[in-house]
């Protein structure tokens, strides 16, 4: 895409965004099916006990409430007019343990009810801001689980139903086939959200004989050598975000991408390391 000012951010930029990330809302918190962190087996998620909380407990997964009141605090900290220049989601807004969804077995509608309801809470308080979605692991069925020979893919065709009032429609198609899109969230500043799940080690099923899974890296060398041409030398600032980083995790100490997906995208940043 052209690389113009969001018709989001008109106004002034402030230089301030906001990030949120691993939500995981949990519908069924304080009901017999929430999900529990094993190590916190003393965690009352399922409210039945007066220590349950509305606004979510330790060990718990949080419930709606806790992630609206976030939501809302954070327009405290814009003061005297300021706003964030754009918004971003990088993922996981489900609860942990998807796969069995509290018993109720049905993951595919959980996963959607909980993209719409935090849709709708972020659009409540921030509907004229640009805001930047993309999946995690816990936003599949099962974790970690998208089937890169699926076409059409189901997971990617829900989420983006989901998230419709977030995504615009020029991003819809390669959001639908591929779970990622670049949008322009400034004057010269490019926003790329890549789908990183596919290129996990923990990925499921093992595609990776595919050499580019849903031709992710090919579409982010067209966009960012369009950008490259489209502006003056140095004056496009690129972003690229997404959910698993490719590093060495700091919780686990496992590499988070897969070595031959390493070695293609650090290539082709290199390429591009004046934006």
């Amino acid at each position: 895409a052209q690389i113009t000012a969001d018709e989001t951010t008109s106004a002034a930029l402030t230089g301030k965004f906001l990030w949120f990330s691993d939500l995981h809302l949990d519908p069924y918190y304080g009901k017999i099916n929430a999900f529990r962190y094993q190590k916190h087996n003393r965690a009352d998620c399922n409210g039945t006990s007066s220590l349950a909380s509305p606004f979510g407990t330790y060990g718990c997964d949080a419930p709606l409430s806790l992630i609206d009141s976030a939501i809302q605090h954070s327009k405290s900290e814009f003061r005297n007019g300021f706003h964030p220049d754009f918004i971003l989601l990088t993922g996981d807004f489900c609860r942990h343990g998807t796969d069995d969804d509290g018993g109720n077995n049905n993951p595919v509608a959980m996963i959607g009810k909980v993209l719409t309801d935090v849709s709708k809470s972020i659009l409540r308080e921030y509907p004229h801001t640009s805001i930047v979605p993309l999946l995690g692991n816990n936003d599949a069925f099962l974790d970690y689980r998208l089937t890169i020979e699926e076409v059409p893919n189901a997971l990617l065709e829900l989420a983006a139903d989901k998230l419709e009032g977030l995504l615009r429609d020029g991003e819809m198609e390669t959001f639908r086939t591929g779970g990622y899109y670049s949008r322009n969230v400034g004057p010269n500043i490019l926003l790329i959200a890549l789908n990183t799940l596919i290129y996990s080690s923990k990925h499921s099923p093992d595609e990776t004989h595919i050499i580019d899974p849903f031709n992710q890296f090919a579409w982010l060398e067209q966009t960012l050598t369009q950008a490259q041409t489209q502006t003056s030398p140095n004056s496009v600032k690129v972003y690229i975000v997404g959910h698993i980083p490719p590093t060495i995790g700091s919780y686990r100490k496992n590499q988070y991408w897969h070595d031959q997906y390493l070695d293609v995208y650090f290539r082709i940043v290199e390429r591009y390391d004046d934006m």
